[in-house]
């Protein structure tokens, strides 16, 4: 079992968990946060990838190993159908504009 039960008062919640409490404190709110420890993991473990292929390209073998994960685990064909569909706006979203080496 990967989920976990977490009180959203006792714990700093962003910092150890990367979820914004705030999205988690209205009145009508439980007390405790339900949080699938594998998909968070998975997530962290994305965006960090995301991060490192951007400043370093995706040529290491780690890098192409989790792509390939990726891309079976999570559905890639899916995954590129439903991004092909976004708006521009919010696929160039935050994507840093780095130089060509």
């Amino acid at each position: 079992m990967t989920e976990q039960k977490y009180d959203k008062r006792e714990i700093a919640t962003e910092e150890r968990l990367g979820i914004i409490p705030h999205k988690h404190i209205s009145p009508t709110c439980l007390n405790t946060l339900e949080i699938d420890l594998q998909k968070s993991a998975e997530d962290a473990i994305t965006k960090a990838i995301a991060d490192y292929t951007t400043l370093y390209g995706k040529e290491h073998a780690f890098i192409k190993a989790f792509l390939s994960w990726a891309w079976v685990n999570r559905d890639g064909p899916q995954v590129m159908k439903d991004h092909e569909n976004l708006p521009a706006r919010i696929k160039n979203y935050g994507r840093a504009k780095l130089p060509k080496a």
